[in-house]
Formats: C-alpha cells, sequence, structure tokens
C-alpha cells in the first residue's frame, strides 16, 4: 500500500516516472498500456492524482473503451473525482507534457523500484511496532520478519520473458533430452524404475515421498541422496525435523556396509568383518557433499532461509526435507487456523523455494490411516491433513510394504511397493523395489508396470 504524501519524511518516489509513464498511455494507449499492466498495479503510483489517473485508464480499457485525454477527462468527471486530480488543466497537462512513448520501460522499472523500497519502508516499520508489542514472542517476530522478507525478494524477482528467450530455452531443453536417449534429464534418483517413470529429479519440481510411520521413506530418501551426493556427487541439502545429523550418517554407513545399525545402538558385539565394513563405507562418505541441518521445531519461513544459504553457500542441486507435517508456519497469530490451512501454507512455500532456487524439493509426508489399511495400496486422498500436498506436488510417490513369507528372500529382503499417483510432465505408474530392512536399504527390482496419465 502507498504511503501518504503526508509522512514526516518523504517516502521514496518518482514524480518524472509517474508522469512519463502515464503520458505515455494517453499518447499511445495501444501500445503501451499492457505493458504497464502486466508490470504495475496503482500502488506503483505514489502520487494520488497519478494513481487515480492510472486506475481509471485501465478501467477503461478492461471495459473496451477508448482510452484517450478527453474520454480519461470524462470518465473521471462522472465519477466525481476530476477536480481529486487536479482538473481538466492538471490531466492535459500530463497528458502533453512528453509526447513519446521511447524508453518507457525504463521509467516502468523505476516506479517498480521505488513501490519496493516503499514496501521494504513500510514492512520494517511493521517489524520495529510487532518487536515493541511482542517481547514474549521472539520466534513469532523473527518468522513473521522472515515471511515479509520472503514476499518482498519473490516480489522484487518477478519480470516478464519474452517468447523468444522461452522457446531458445524450450529447444536447448529438448535437444538435451534427446541426446540422453533415456538417460535422466535431470539428477538421477539412483533407481531405474522412477528414472523411467519421472525421467529424474529434475529442477524446480516439488516431490512428495509419502508413507505410513515405519515403512521407510526416510530410509528411501536416504538412499537417493547418497546416490546424488556420493555416487554423483552432487551437492545436496538434509533438513532432518526427527533425527540428527550423527544418526542420518550411521544411517547412510551401515546401509552402504550392508550392517545392521542396531548393532551399534544396542550395544552388541559387531563381528571384525562387519566393523571393516562399516568403516570402509564411512570412509567412502567422509567427503560427500551432504550437508544436514537439524531442524526440530522449524518454521518455513526459517526452513526457506536456512535453504537459501545452502544454495548460496555449497550450491545444493536438491534438497530433502524430513517430514512435511513437523514444518510449522510461519507469522503471528492465525491460531484458530486450521490444521489443513497450516500444511497447505508450508505446502506452498515449499513448492515456491523449489521454483525459486531451481532446485527439486523432495518431501516426505505422512499418510492417513486410511492408507495403511486400503486395499490395493495408499492413494492421493490419503496424504495427510491437506489436499494442498497433491496440489502443489509435481511428483507424488506413494511407498507401501506387504511382508509375506512367500516375498521373503534372503538376508531378510522384502517386497516395497512404490506407486506414482501424481506425474505433472510423464506418465503415472507402480513397480517394486528389493527393501533389506535390516540395514535400510532399498535396491532395484524387475517388475514395472506403467499406465500413461
Amino acid at each position: 500500500m502507498a504511503s501518504s504524501e503526508t509522512s514526516v519524511r518523504t517516502m521514496p518516489h518518482n514524480t518524472l516516472a509517474e508522469e512519463t509513464v502515464l503520458s505515455a498511455i494517453l499518447a499511445d494507449p495501444e501500445g503501451v498500456i499492457d505493458r504497464c499492466v502486466a508490470r504495475l498495479t496503482p500502488e506503483h503510483f505514489y502520487t494520488r492524482a497519478h494513481r487515480l489517473i492510472y486506475e481509471t485508464c485501465v478501467a477503461m480499457r478492461d471495459k473496451g473503451e477508448i482510452v484517450e485525454t478527453g474520454s480519461v477527462i470524462s470518465r473521471l468527471q462522472d465519477a466525481g473525482r476530476l477536480e481529486e486530480v487536479g482538473g481538466i488543466f492538471r490531466v492535459n497537462q500530463i497528458a502533453t507534457a512528453f509526447l513519446t512513448t521511447e524508453n518507457v520501460d525504463y521509467y516502468l522499472d523505476l516506479l517498480r523500484e521505488k513501490q519496493q523500497l516503499r514496501s521494504v519502508i513500510e514492512a520494517s516499520t511493521r517489524h520495529i511496532q510487532m518487536a515493541y508489542e511482542h517481547q514474549d514472542a521472539v520466534e513469532q517476530v523473527m518468522d513473521a520478519v522472515a515471511q515479509d522478507l520472503l514476499v518482498l525478494c519473490s516480489q522484487s524477482a518477478k519480470q516478464d520473458r519474452s517468447f523468444f528467450e522461452i522457446t531458445g530455452k524450450m529447444i536447448e531443453k529438448v535437444q538435451e533430452m534427446s541426446r540422453s536417449r533415456g538417460k535422466p534429464v535431470g539428477l538421477s534418483w539412483g533407481y531405474r524404475e522412477l528414472n523411467t517413470l519421472t525421467f529424474g529429479l529434475r529442477e524446480s519440481e516439488m516431490i512428495v515421498i509419502a508413507a505410513r510411520p515405519g515403512i521407510g521413506k526416510t530410509a528411501l530418501a536416504l538412499n537417493v541422496a547418497e546416490r546424488i551426493a556420493v555416487d554423483q556427487g552432487e551437492p545436496i541439502g538434509f533438513m532432518s525435523l526427527e533425527m540428527s545429523a550423527e544418526a542420518l550418517a550411521l544411517r547412510i554407513a551401515c546401509s552402504r556396509a550392508r550392517v545392521n545399525s542396531r548393532s551399534f545402538y544396542q550395544n552388541e558385539k559387531v563381528s571384525d568383518e562387519h566393523l571393516r565394513e562399516f568403516i570402509r563405507a564411512a570412509k567412502s562418505i567422509e567427503g560427500a557433499p551432504i550437508h544436514i541441518i537439524e531442524a526440530p521445531m522449524i518454521s518455513i519461513s526459517q526452513l526457506r532461509s536456512s535453504a537459501r544459504r545452502l544454495h548460496s553457500k555449497h550450491g545444493i542441486k536438491a534438497l530433502f526435507v524430513d517430514y512435511l507435517q513437523l514444518v510449522q508456519p510461519s507469522g503471528l497469530g492465525g491460531r484458530n487456523d486450521s490444521r489443513e490451512r497450516e500444511v497447505a501454507q508450508v505446502s506452498a512455500g515449499l513448492k515456491s523455494l523449489a521454483m525459486e532456487l531451481k532446485i527439486p524439493v523432495i518431501v516426505l509426508s505422512q499418510l492417513n490411516r486410511e492408507g495403511g489399511k486400503r486395499e490395493g495400496g495408499p492413494q492421493l486422498v490419503d496424504l495427510r491433513e491437506s489436499g494442498a500436498i497433491e496440489q502443489d506436488a509435481d511428483i507424488v510417490c506413494l511407498l507401501s510394504r506387504k511382508e509375506s513369507k512367500e516375498e521373503m528372500r534372503s538376508e531378510g529382503a522384502t517386497a516395497a511397493e512404490v506407486y506414482v499417483a501424481k506425474n505433472r510432465n510423464g506418465p503415472v505408474g507402480g513397480f517394486r523395489l528389493t527393501f533389506f530392512p535390516d540395514f535400510t536399504r532399498f535396491e532395484d527390482c524387475r517388475e514395472i508396470d506403467v499406465n500413461p496419465a
């Protein structure tokens, strides 16, 4: 919202730029007004008179009316607002002040910059007031500040892109896909069937891995993270809201070594062979670019700030979040919000983060109880507490296990069912992975059943 001109200190603005843009609209509405609407709102005009003239021009354009100096004056007069903008003389003065539409984009950018500065000042003023009024709620105040800054940053980053630029990038991507000849376009999952169905972990996508507790979603996420960071050498971030960094590292090392991690936790006798394998595996991941943040009770704004830091400092190519329902919503108040709305805010924040950083964000999620009982396996409706997760996600993988004597194999292996229930840019389908519960490791099976979306 634009501040009043009666402020003690004049807010940032550029009167010349405002008048130039309005003059260009009145001189060439067909060539200018759509460019303005795509990049400006009335709030970008600091001076009230300029704001009213701009609103009137846009309203007339939306109704299919001719936008010219005389018709704008007539519309302002009919609305009883002509004197508010300075009368007929002032409108004519603006219309004839700059009889050129050259460099109008430069002035549009100036208006956006000044409005962004005003937004920063207004947000900072709110934050100062909140800090005085909520001295017993430091975390909530910090969340609100971070959230406002995220909004301001995302607004400043928005820009229109020419179709020429978009088409060029599209051609490059299609050529890359053609050259890959069936290989993942993005990062490899490390699993054949997942790569076949999804074409890899692609930038800007939010991927959800959902399961009931104890089924192995954290194990699968760690296995994928290991394959990206260790086997492909790409840096990744892992936000752990349940387990410590040490516990996660132990799991990865034991999984690679095929050693039961419970032996270490329960202080059991570990054979020399297993110990050697564990040490060998631990050393193999010692320099892996896996960056873990222990984040109990983290809010979505704090998570996004941490992810930005990881991306800036380490250049992470993927982010894992374990798990969505433990991430807290941001901002003060809202204590009466439903749990569904809170989860929806978190889900939207994670999708926005993927698009902002242009990396895949792999999010673990709980399924409700019905998902564990449903004959035929879980479905999208079983995503716990919010349909927004299904809406925001680009890919949803539903994980389940059916242990039976017939399916048990040597080394205590069992079959895990993975169903890609949503795939925004590809087919859906189900397949099996082999799961070794003793050392929490998933490996490829041969079976796959693909159903075109």
